[in-house]
Formats: C-alpha cells, sequence, structure tokens
C-alpha cells in the first residue's frame, strides 16, 4: 500500500509535467472545427511579490486583408496581319497561339509563339502584327501591373 502511494505521488506530477511541456511545445489536439482562430501577441508571466487583479483582454480582431480585383489588359488598337504569299498561293490555313507580355506602358514585349499553326510563315505573321498592338495595361486598383496576353490568329482564305 505504501509503495503504490509513493508510485501514485510520482506519476500525478510526472504526468501534469508532460502535459505543460505538450502545451509549451505547441501541442494542439485535432479538432474537426472549422472556426478561425486568432492568435494574440505572446505574454510574459514573471514572478511578483503581491496578488495582482487580472483584468481580461478584448481580443484583437485583424481584419483580413482582400486583394483587389485584377482587371485584364484591353486592345485598344491592333493589326491584322498580313497573310504571307506563298501560303496563300499552296492553300495553307491554320491558327497560331501567340503570347505577348504587357509592360506598365500597355506595349506588347516578348511577343513569341505559343502554339505554332504548323507553317512558320503564318506564325511569323501572327508574330509580327500582334507586336504592333496597343493595350491599356492590366488593373489592380488604381495601379498597371504587368501580365501576359495570349490571342488565337487564325489564317483562313475563305
Amino acid at each position: 500500500m505504501n509503495q503504490s502511494l509513493k508510485l501514485t505521488s510520482f506519476i500525478v506530477p510526472a504526468l501534469i509535467l508532460l502535459a505543460a511541456a505538450g502545451l509549451y511545445l505547441g501541442y494542439r489536439p485535432q479538432t474537426a472545427s472549422t472556426s478561425q482562430v486568432f492568435v494574440y501577441e505572446e505574454v510574459v508571466a514573471r514572478p511578483i511579490a503581491h496578488k495582482a487583479v487580472v483584468k481580461p483582454l478584448a481580443p484583437v480582431i485583424q481584419p483580413i486583408p482582400v486583394p483587389l480585383p485584377i482587371i485584364p489588359p484591353q486592345v485598344i488598337s491592333q493589326v491584322l496581319p498580313e497573310y504571307p504569299l506563298a501560303a496563300l498561293e499552296k492553300g495553307i490555313e491554320g491558327v497560331a497561339l501567340i503570347e505577348a507580355q504587357i509592360a506598365l506602358s500597355g506595349t506588347p514585349q516578348n511577343v513569341m509563339v505559343k502554339s505554332g499553326s504548323g507553317n512558320a510563315e503564318l506564325d511569323s505573321a501572327a508574330v509580327i502584327a500582334v507586336s504592333k498592338w496597343r493595350f491599356s495595361p492590366a488593373q489592380q486598383g488604381n495601379a498597371a501591373m504587368n501580365s501576359v496576353f495570349e490571342v488565337p490568329v487564325r489564317f483562313s482564305i475563305k
């Protein structure tokens, strides 16, 4: 009986220490709650000579930032591609997907073929035409931003 009492007096404090260590190291039991978690700044406890009155603090609720919507670039002016004469004479048709980076100024940069038409002359004519387009740049709030613009260019004889 005395042995049992000694064992219990050792186990209970050990369990309390393990639980406290788990809380200190950040262990949190998993819950199925989908509630928003709010984290308050660190509170430091120091020993004091007298008993202090602790007033509960109101929780600090910080607003969740919501990103402003992005308005895509708009075509201001476009130049239609010239149908390459050799491709026209051979009856070659196709669609080239052209990609352009739109700068803050609205000019297309790094214009390239993302997906070719199957004919290098058609692809080249599409790149040259889109390089001459002008855009209003993409906007987020009142700020212009760089963006990527893709345009399919169809070459059709009919």
